[in-house]
């Protein structure tokens, strides 16, 4: 197995179907929720507890279909479940729309402490989502035993941990400073945006980093020396 089996996980796993599913449950099943309840006179707290229940569906039924629940879905759970307690004991919305920002923040946290560990967190993402798509646990292992890939994949989660930082800083920002509709629009639209950049960026790197191993034991240059220009000829 190579980099190119993993860009084929990456790219299984961000499907059209995927794509439908998100912006179903995440993105437009959220927003149409609150703005349907808030629209009928429901309070800006009860309309936001509401919005998260179409998100909690969508990992229910991944979770049916693929019989278990990734890290993913959990932190989704993990999030709606803050937010709704927050909401239901202090009764202020931007604490309910904070938990957006929540789940970002641990993953990024989580990313950011796992480059320490011998498998960093993105490496074992990849290998939860193998056996579906089209690679075994056991072929990320023993692809993940050689100290390249695994020094490639510690480059990726530091800079997956950082953008997921970012993002979960600007989240908070937004919510404090902006009132409740453009909050909660920002909050669930922002993160694809900047997933979808990292998982080009992602293969696009370990692309790179492919060839620049192989230039290294074919014996060939890995950057291209520039060329100092010729003497100009002067004709006497």
């Amino acid at each position: 197995m190579n980099d190119r089996a993993v860009g084929a996980v990456l790219r299984r796993t961000f499907t059209w179907r995927t794509l439908l599913t998100t912006l179903i449950f995440d993105i437009g099943g959220p927003l149409l929720t609150y703005r349907v309840l808030h629209a009928a006179g429901v309070g800006d707290v009860v309309a936001l507890i509401a919005s998260g229940v179409p998100p909690a569906l969508g990992v229910g039924i991944a979770g049916i279909r693929h019989a278990r629940l990734d890290l993913i879905g959990a932190l989704v759970l993990l999030g709606v479940g803050i937010g709704a307690s927050l909401g239901l004991l202090t009764r202020e919305p931007r604490l309910v729309l904070l938990e957006g920002a929540v789940p970002t923040l641990l993953f990024s946290m989580a990313c950011l402490l796992s480059v320490l560990l011998r498998r960093p967190l993105m490496f074992v993402l990849l290998q939860a989502m193998a056996g579906t798509r089209g690679i075994t646990a056991a072929e990320v292992r023993a692809w993940g035993r050689e100290s390249a890939n695994r020094d490639d994949f510690r480059v990726v989660t530091l800079v997956w941990g950082f953008a997921f930082l970012v993002e979960s800083l600007l989240k908070a920002t937004v919510v404090l400073s902006s009132s409740t509709g453009p909050a909660l629009t920002f909050s669930k639209v922002v993160a694809y945006p900047v997933a979808a950049v990292l998982v080009l960026w992602t293969g696009w790197y370990l692309r790179r980093s492919r060839r620049r191993r192989l230039r290294v034991r074919l014996g060939l240059p890995t950057q291209r020396r520039p060329t100092s220009p010729r003497p100009r000829q002067f004709l006497g």
